[in-house]
């Protein structure tokens, strides 16, 4: 079934940036945020079980980076 939207996850440590993203998202009805994650090691459990079709990370986390 084709839908009418991209699907979107964030992972970021910092809470602030995933509220800002989501915000501005609200403008696009062609991206929908699917799940937001603070942590990089359960993101990567995460976009296992609920794949996305665009998937945005901050590059430097604790526990895992790049």
């Amino acid at each position: 079934m084709k839908t009418n939207f991209y699907t979107i996850a964030f992972v970021d440590d910092r809470l602030e940036e995933l509220v800002l993203f989501e915000f501005f998202l609200r403008d696009f009805p062609e991206f929908k945020v699917i799940w937001k994650e603070n942590d990089a090691l359960v993101a990567l459990e995460r976009i296992q079980a609920e794949p996305v079709d665009v998937l945005i990370i901050d590059m430097q986390m604790p526990k895992l980076n790049g």
